[in-house]
């Protein structure tokens, strides 16, 4: 069960970099309404890593290089969230 935790931690993670990668080019090529939901796939995708992280954290996932690199992902992906938002509501 930890193994599929795991896993399912560092695919989340991906999903959520790879949206936030992908989320311009799919925006200009389609109507921006797909853009709506995939900002909402980016923030529910976030917080259910952020949950990972917490289980991560106190050690109720096992810890391995699997599950430190989603970890590390996270971390990311949470940091660039974080300064978009920073960044944008400054500019704005």
């Amino acid at each position: 069960m930890k193994n599929s935790l795991n896993t399912i931690y560092l695919l989340l993670s991906l999903l959520v970099s790879l949206l936030m990668v992908f989320l311009d080019p799919i925006a200009a090529a389609s109507s921006e309404a797909v853009a709506g939901v995939l900002i909402y796939l980016i923030l529910f995708g976030a917080a259910i890593t952020l949950v990972f992280s917490m289980m991560f954290i106190l050690n109720k996932i096992k810890r391995n290089l699997v599950s430190a690199s989603a970890f590390a992902i996270t971390f990311i992906n949470m940091a660039i969230i974080a300064l978009v938002l920073i960044f944008g509501s400054l500019l704005s």
